[in-house]
């Protein structure tokens, strides 16, 4: 069996969130593949979001930055301006990632040197945590970048659910700040 020890920076960009940013950064902490970086990235938040956040940077994996509010991609940007992993995955504030999510996508993107991206279906919630019934799932295959680039139906489910190389990030030109209140799209 081959390991594979790649890092991966998870990025939450993050704004007024203290209502949900425990259940989301330790989603992260209890993952099953630990060689990551998170990189909790706070837009200028106006409630006590800094002070839920101050008792994870006990581990040296978590680094928080605060910055102007500039939007949703503009914070992303700058998680992964900060990353040093070579894979990246975005993960909203009010969002959590299941044990083993690291490790299926690093596993997928390692497996094959021409897969760029992978996602994960999206199993919704309610605020309580209660699983709703309803999952979102995208598309598969190879070769769907124009059906992202027209949006023809659902093709990648959410960014939370995204994990791509670092390197590619930035060929395809990184988060649009324009589109902050679209950026799923």
């Amino acid at each position: 069996m081959i390991i594979i020890n790649k890092l991966v920076s998870v990025i939450i960009p993050t704004y007024n969130a203290s209502k949900f940013i425990d259940i989301t950064v330790s989603s992260v902490l209890k993952q099953a593949y630990s060689n990551f970086e998170l990189i909790i990235i706070d837009d200028g938040s106006t409630d006590d979001t800094e002070e839920s956040i101050k008792k994870y940077l006990i581990d040296e994996r978590v680094k928080y930055f605060k910055i102007k509010n500039g939007g949703v991609s503009n914070a992303r940007n700058y998680g992964a301006m900060m990353s040093k992993g070579e894979y990246l995955c975005f993960l909203d504030a009010d969002d959590f990632f299941l044990p083993n999510n690291l490790q299926e996508k690093v596993d997928v993107l390692s497996s094959d040197e021409s897969i760029g991206l992978v996602h994960a279906d999206i199993l919704m919630v309610d605020e309580e945590g209660n699983e709703t019934g309803e999952i979102s799932v995208g598309l598969s295959g190879k070769n769907l970048h124009l059906d992202i680039l027209e949006w023809v139906e659902c093709v990648i489910p959410a960014p939370s659910s995204i994990m791509v190389k670092q390197a590619l990030f930035y060929e395809a030109g990184t988060w649009d700040p324009f589109f902050s209140t679209a950026a799923d799209q």
